[in-house]
């Protein structure tokens, strides 16, 4: 295990230990305790972890887990992949029509095999598969709020999708979005077909109410047909059900991993930059963990509490102590700087379309900006790219570049120390 890469690691744990629970995963819901045991073998793995030796591990598993596009590796919490495996059986018993297993579990807990909907009806004598699948639905979780937005009726012909709960109203059912109008209704269930009627030449609506409607009804009764005239039915199509989280409205773990990933992290590194196929797997992994900040330099480990007291000093210039910024603390300033006054700019529309001179006394951030001398640093990438925004934005703004001795203007007020730093930036933009 000592001579693999963590890239090796990583597809060997994709490809295995992350496999070979799937068949069991797909019917069962796994216990927590077997799902920590999974992820303990999972990261001690990748880290290399001994049974006497523990190495350090540079980012929190929670980063490791999430996917490539939202700044992690991709392998995926078990848990989540277990309620993937799982909530894809609510999306083939609405697309299966006539498969024999549908029909089977119809008959024995009897559910509506005719519906497109999973409806479950509460039993003791229920299955750990059938109960496993309607815990999804249970609670506010990120797995319930995926699936109920997720999971949408397609209305065809009208003759498998409820009304009053299928028809819905930004993912909420017509009976719950019109309370009183349901109550009033006398047909409380029923296909969507039973609810039009051929009128002269075209379908309408047609809601049975057992008495004419009240001002407060009627509100609701004009609210409750707006709904519907979004609603057109197509004869010889039959009532699906598509997950709209994909773009082919296929149902896949993966889309469904995503959406319950949530918000990428915070410092999300730009994986268009990494994870382009252009460069081995483990220089890959080797740039994500630099733009993370976590590369094991000197200082880092000095940092982790190991022994580096023999020299900190770095490899190449042997002058400054061994960092992630090493030689680059003004470049970094300088364009953080850049990126203040640019955005700031940006922000006023007084200031679009006029010609505006952004000076800096720093060669490489002022190169890097215009890019003429590549992107510089990894940690510098997203900056730069939201600068070259912010100038597209103004339209005719530049970054120049200006010796501070030749503007002795800029040099007292980088001197000054004022604290005052709206008056500092008029200065500077006037």
């Amino acid at each position: 295990m000592r001579f693999l890469s963590k890239s090796g690691r990583l597809v060997l744990i994709k490809a295995v230990l992350s496999n070979i629970p799937t068949y069991y995963m797909s019917v069962f819901k796994m216990p927590i305790e077997v799902t920590q045991k999974i992820e303990r073998l999972q990261w001690e793995f990748f880290w290399g972890d001994g049974i006497e030796k523990r190495k350090i591990h540079t980012a929190d598993w929670d980063t490791v887990c999430m996917s490539k596009s939202k700044g992690g590796l991709g392998i995926g919490r078990i848990v989540d992949k277990n309620a993937g495996l799982l909530a894809k059986w609510i999306w083939l018993f609405g697309c299966e029509e006539h498969s024999l297993w549908k029909k089977i579990l119809c008959a024995k807990y009897g559910m509506n095999c005719s519906g497109v909907r999973w409806q479950w009806i509460n039993s003791k004598q229920d299955s750990a598969f059938v109960k496993s699948i309607h815990r999804l639905f249970e609670g506010g979780s990120s797995t319930a709020f995926c699936l109920n937005e997720g999971l949408q009726i397609v209305i065809g012909r009208g003759d498998r999708a409820n009304f009053w709960e299928d028809i819905r109203w930004d993912s909420i059912p017509l009976r719950a979005v019109f309370p009183r109008i349901f109550a009033l209704s006398s047909k409380k269930v029923g296909k969507v077909c039973e609810f039009e009627k051929w009128q002269n030449v075209n379908w309408e609506w047609d809601v049975p109410l057992r008495r004419p409607s009240f001002d407060l009804e009627y509100e609701q009764w004009k609210c409750l047909l707006a709904v519907l005239d979004s609603v057109k039915l197509r004869n010889g199509i039959h009532d699906t059900i598509a997950w709209s989280l994909s773009p082919n409205e296929a149902f896949s773990v993966s889309s469904f991993l995503k959406c319950v990933e949530g918000t990428p992290l915070v410092n999300q590194c730009n994986s268009t930059l990494i994870w382009n196929g252009f460069h081995l797997p483990k220089v890959e992994v080797f740039v994500w963990n630099l733009m993370k900040g976590k590369t094991l330099v000197k200082d880092v480990m000095r940092r982790f509490g190991m022994d580096v007291s023999l020299n900190l000093s770095c490899t190449f210039c042997n002058s400054y102590p061994e960092t992630l910024t090493t030689d680059e603390d003004s470049n970094t300033a300088e364009i953080l700087a850049i990126h203040r006054v640019s955005a700031i700019c940006a922000s006023r529309p007084d200031f679009v379309g006029k010609e505006i001179i952004i000076a800096s006394d720093s060669k490489s951030a002022v190169a890097w900006v215009n890019n003429v001398d590549g992107i510089g640093s990894f940690k510098h990438v997203d900056f730069i790219y939201d600068i070259r925004n912010y100038l597209r934005i103004l339209g005719n703004s530049l970054v120049v570049y200006n010796p501070r001795y030749l503007n002795s203007f800029e040099n007292n007020l980088a001197k000054m120390g004022s604290n005052n730093e709206g008056d500092k930036l008029e200065w500077s933009l006037s």
